[in-house]
């Protein structure tokens, strides 16, 4: 996401993101506001599903013609 913002809301679950080789933990509830061009990465973290629910904010990602 070179062009855009990125916000991951923990709606269940429970998991990592990972960013410069570093893990942070994240529950339900965890909110992550990543800015552009940011690498990372996602983990799920025991036996229920990670949930979450993204938004991306910055330049629209198409444009109508």
């Amino acid at each position: 996401y070179d062009a855009a913002e990125i916000n991951y809301y923990v709606v269940a679950g429970e998991g990592a993101v990972r960013m410069v080789g570093r893990d942070t933990a994240i529950t339900a509830g965890s909110l992550v506001t990543l800015p552009r061009g940011t690498a990372h990465g996602m983990l799920r973290r025991g036996k229920r599903p990670l949930i979450l629910l993204v938004m991306l904010s910055g330049s629209p990602c198409e444009q109508t013609r």
